[in-house]
């Protein structure tokens, strides 16, 4: 992947909403329990769900006997509007672990997984949060940990990077964040919104800035940054584009 210094110059508003973090993460579990309930994604959804997954195996130098994965947020990528990027890892990787604050998500994700003849002990969703990942996980390390679609939900996203880079194989663990890029009209994707309980589940409208992705890996301590366009479509007259951030465990 380039550098961010690669990607258009970002457009500067203030985007961020001002929801109290109690209720940013009530809002969360929520709407994404409440999604459960609206059905498979369309086929276009799930075009996006290939760049998106093909776009992480390329960051990624995966093993199949070997690589462990964890899957922060899980419940964003089974968001029908993003659908099944675990899918498209698991045939490259020894396991997969999600974890998402949404009960309904992890039942959801374990279905789909237990429809597929996939073994538990090879991948598996749990119902957590970043406070609580350490009781989940105890001391493994994994080689790559990825958030898709889920960062513009988080307050603290500097907190969050901190977190989920102390669970990365020291030297050799990658972590890789999927989300928007802050363009002059992307907040709008998400102010537009019909449902009020998804407007208020969203900490940075508009999503996310180059340089402020950069920085936040590198607060971090994460080494080797890479960044660039993972995909763009247009939503009718507006345009979203993804970007795919790494970073490795110094």
């Amino acid at each position: 992947m380039s550098n961010s210094h690669g990607l258009a110059a970002p457009h500067h508003h203030d985007y961020d909403a001002a929801i109290a973090e109690p209720d940013l993460v009530k809002a969360n579990e929520m709407h994404f329990d409440a999604q459960v309930h609206h059905g498979s994604a369309s086929p276009h959804s799930e075009v996006i769900s290939r760049v998106v997954g093909e776009a992480i195996l390329d960051a990624y130098d995966f093993i199949e006997e070997q690589t462990t994965v964890l899957e922060f947020a899980c419940g964003a990528d089974l968001f029908p509007e993003q659908g099944f990027v675990f899918q498209i890892l698991a045939p490259h990787c020894k396991s997969v672990l999600g974890v998402d604050i949404s009960q309904g998500q992890v039942d959801e994700f374990n279905r789909r997984v237990e429809n597929q003849g996939i073994l538990p002990e090879e991948m598996k969703a749990i119902r957590g949060d970043l406070n609580g990942l350490g009781d989940i996980v105890g001391d493994i390390k994994f080689d790559l940990i990825f958030c898709a679609s889920a960062y513009h939900h988080f307050s603290d996203i500097d907190a969050v990077t901190r977190g989920l880079a102390v669970f990365l194989k020291p030297q050799t663990g990658v972590l890789v964040v999927v989300d928007m890029l802050k363009t002059e009209h992307s907040a709008s994707l998400h102010t537009s919104s019909k449902s009020s309980l998804s407007r208020q589940t969203v900490a940075h409208h508009g999503g996310f800035e180059a340089e402020e992705i950069e920085a936040n890996f590198k607060q971090a301590g994460l080494a080797d940054f890479e960044m660039e366009i993972a995909f763009e479509k247009e939503k009718g007259d507006k345009k979203l584009v993804m970007f795919i951030a790494s970073g490795r465990s110094s």
